[in-house]
């Protein structure tokens, strides 16, 4: 599913939880591109509330400590509302 289209479509009548992939991105992507998708996620489906960013499941095994900090510390600087990207 798309949450870019959802939020757009049902942003004022849900809330949202994950969208960050966890088949690629997590365990395979470098940090620059954890750090993106994070970032894009914040920035498309943050605004007007009802999002709350996490991995779509359990972060697996495979995913590097390096990449879960990115994850960790965007959202730390970026995921506070009012949204400021």
């Amino acid at each position: 599913m798309d949450p870019i289209y959802l939020k757009k479509r049902y942003g004022n009548k849900l809330s949202f939880w994950g969208s960050l992939d966890e088949q690629y991105t997590l365990p395979f992507g470098t940090s620059e591109e954890v750090k993106k998708e994070v970032t894009e996620r914040i920035k498309t489906i943050a605004p007007g509330g009802g999002f709350i960013i996490s991995p779509c499941q359990h972060i697996q095994l495979d995913t590097p400590l390096e990449n879960f900090m990115t994850f960790i510390n965007t959202v730390k600087e970026y995921g506070k509302y009012p949204i400021r990207l």
